[in-house]
């Protein structure tokens, strides 16, 4: 059997500017963050998609080029298709990857081919689901907090 490089990544929250420039002066390769609409953070700041241009200047600052992974993690209902389909299309090639669990969101970033990574809200915690989402074409799997 071959042995597989480890990969890793040094992923930090970045719920203002404050947060994200000491992440990114801190070593962090990568950061997630949310926007306005559809994270679990809703009673947080978040950032506004307006905000992504100076994000990734401060992100592009360190020595390395720090990734930027945006959080759409709630549940999307019938009526909010289409402003999720919208706030996608406006982050293409803004962020690196989305962090999603929604099969809706799953399949727009498909259809706009935004990377996406399989949020832990999606309970993943046997070998079948991640499977599952591999073929969906998850680039990452964060797995479910009991593990």
């Amino acid at each position: 059997m071959k042995k597989q490089k480890l990969k890793y990544e040094l992923l930090a929250p970045a719920g203002d500017f404050s947060m994200l420039s000491a992440a990114v002066k801190a070593g962090a390769d990568a950061v997630y963050f949310g926007v306005q609409e559809f994270n679990m953070r809703s009673g947080a700041k978040n950032f506004k998609i307006s905000d992504l241009g100076k994000m990734r200047e401060i992100c592009n600052s360190s020595s390395k080029k720090v990734k930027m992974y945006l959080t759409l993690n709630t549940i999307i209902y019938s009526d909010e298709s289409k402003s999720a389909e919208s706030l996608i299309k406006r982050i293409k090639r803004k962020v690196d990857a989305v962090i999603c669990w929604d099969l809706s969101v799953i399949e727009l970033c498909k259809k706009y081919k935004i990377p996406f990574h399989i949020s832990t809200q999606a309970s993943v915690a046997n070998v079948e689901a991640a499977k599952f989402y591999k073929k969906l074409g998850a680039e990452r799997i964060v797995l479910a907090r009991e593990l």
